[in-house]
């Protein structure tokens, strides 16, 4: 389904404040490119506010209906389970407080590691098991429990990147698998090597990067969200998964399903 509005909002603390306004502003240049005339809102809120309500921020979220999307933008921080500081409970809260739709369709978590449920920066941290005390799972879990708010949430378990250059690739999300651009490896097994032989780059739409936050009744659920393939964004991939069309299903992709990180 096509979304019909779209809000973001980016958590800033005064530390490499650029990269969150530029992803931001990506992701807007994306949306006018697809959804011309469509509504469309970014609000920048630094932590100390979390507290507060923002009138203009409340009119929009407000207005989040089952064919809206919000993305959340943060610098994640794996040991914590935080975006831009802040756990999810304090965000979920923060949306509830600033009037945040419950029919809303979707929550996109852009934060690096966002996703990641684990302690440390290592391969296990980002296990499916362990996703639900990620900063993603925490929100999706405090927005339907205490706040009513029964949605979905996405959120990657890498380092996460938006795309800033080429037309047909401004504001798309791509992942690494190692922490960050710098290559440092991640302990991951060395089969994995011969599937992303590329890792030092960051990979579009890849597999066993994203966790879609679900739920069935009101029991939270968490899945891969499965793309069919790992590549860079190609003809091919882009016609592919995606949040707007995902349902739950099992990764399809053989060999990976082998490596014991990813369970």
């Amino acid at each position: 389904m096509p979304h019909d509005r779209q809000v973001i909002i980016g958590i800033i603390t005064g530390r490499d404040d650029s990269v969150i306004k530029d992803g931001a502003r990506d992701l807007r240049l994306k949306w006018e490119k697809k959804n011309k005339g469509k509504p469309h809102f970014i609000q920048f809120i630094h932590p100390k506010e979390i507290g507060s309500v923002i009138g203009t921020l409340k009119a929009h979220l407000e207005k989040l209906g089952r064919g809206a999307r919000l993305y959340i933008e943060g610098h994640g921080d794996w040991a914590n389970h935080t975006c831009g500081g802040l756990n999810g409970k304090e965000v979920a809260s923060f949306l509830n407080r600033n009037g945040l739709s419950k029919e809303i369709g979707l929550i996109s978590v852009t934060a690096c590691h966002g996703a990641a449920g684990g302690s440390g920066k290592s391969a296990d941290s980002m296990k499916l098991s362990l996703s639900m005390k990620s900063f993603t799972g925490v929100l999706h879990a405090e927005l339907g429990s205490k706040h009513g708010i029964w949605t979905r949430c996405f959120g990657r378990v890498g380092s996460s990147v938006t795309y800033d250059t080429a037309d047909d690739m401004v504001g798309r999300k791509a992942t690494y698998l190692r922490n960050g651009s710098d290559g440092k490896q991640l302990d991951v097994i060395s089969s994995i090597e011969r599937i992303h032989p590329d890792l030092h780059a960051a990979i579009g739409r890849q597999s066993f990067s994203k966790i879609c936050f679900f739920w069935d009744g009101k029991h939270q659920k968490q899945e891969w969200v499965d793309y069919g393939v790992t590549a860079n964004y190609d003809a091919e991939s882009r016609s592919l998964g995606s949040e707007e069309a995902w349902k739950p299903r099992a990764p399809n992709t053989d060999e990976l399903k082998k490596l014991s990180w990813v369970k």
